[in-house]
């Protein structure tokens, strides 16, 4: 009977406009309550569902299950935060490193040797760097990285079935003052961790079987994501040892971001690789 009253008060209203309101709602024995259309503009405040999700996120960060539930509490419910892009310098495998006719300067270069039979690493620091401001994060570094790797195979072995590869291992250094403490050590070496951390990223892996004078040209693309993080303020209490506020310091503090990656290769006599990372935090 109440709603049928509700439904009545809404019918007088549309129909002899919104004058008529406060007689409907005497007539229908509503007088003093709230008025529907008030209310329904109450619940759908886009501010009231903001701050009942704030809610929620404040509720899960205090129960001790909550890395659990929801995986990684530190970054959860947060904003993602845009933190730059980098590139790094052309990078290049090939027989000679000497200089050609309109090069870049900045040009970084390793030498292969298509006919030998092992594995060749070539290793490039610091192909790339940028500084985040102090506060750029909360708890989570992430990355976008798109590596690109074009390879010219070549087997000059004199034997047929031999297998050409090339694979990238990039690889991140933080620099940040927190480091700086003689307490902390790595936790995989045990050395003293001396002012930065190196972290590693997922590669990218190429082959192909050749027969003997065969040569073959390959490129290869593609864009990772991460999933844990590169440094989570998790991580740097569980993994190095670092104590809640020394954490709350290293993302309060200014941190220096290095790019390198390591080539390892076999029966390649011509490579250029590219490294383009996207940075995101909370």
């Amino acid at each position: 009977m109440h709603m049928r009253k509700v439904m009545l008060a809404v019918a007088v209203t549309v129909a002899m406009g919104a004058g008529a309101w406060a007689m409907a709602q005497k007539n229908a024995g509503l007088e003093g309550q709230v008025p529907v259309a008030e209310r329904f503009g109450e619940l759908m405040d886009s501010g009231h569902a903001e701050a009942t999700l704030e809610a929620k996120v404040a509720a899960q960060s205090r129960r001790e299950s909550s890395a659990l539930e929801v995986g990684d509490v530190d970054s959860f419910g947060r904003n993602l935060r845009w933190l730059g892009l980098v590139s790094s310098t052309p990078l290049v495998l090939r027989t000679s490193c000497d200089p050609l006719p309109g090069e870049p300067a900045e040009l970084r270069c390793a030498e292969v040797n298509p006919a030998e039979f092992g594995s060749r690493l070539a290793q490039f620091d610091n192909v790339a760097t940028m500084t985040l401001p102090g506060r750029s994060m909360n708890s989570l570094l992430c990355h976008w990285l798109t590596p690109t790797a074009n390879v010219s195979f070549a087997n000059y072995s004199g034997l047929d079935n031999r297998t050409g590869r090339m694979t990238l291992y990039p690889r991140l250094t933080l620099v940040n003052d927190v480091f700086n403490d003689p307490g902390l050590v790595d936790p995989v070496s045990g050395e003293p961790i001396a002012g930065k951390i190196e972290v590693a990223m997922s590669s990218i892996w190429t082959s192909a079987l050749l027969d003997s004078g065969e040569t073959l040209l390959q490129r290869n693309t593609s864009t990772r994501t991460c999933i844990g993080g590169f440094v989570t303020r998790r991580v740097l209490i569980e993994g190095y040892g670092l104590s809640e506020r020394q954490a709350d310091r290293f993302f309060a503090n200014p941190t220096t971001l290095q790019l390198g990656v390591d080539v390892v290769s076999q029966h390649v006599a011509n490579a250029s690789v590219s490294l383009s990372v996207r940075w995101v935090g909370d």
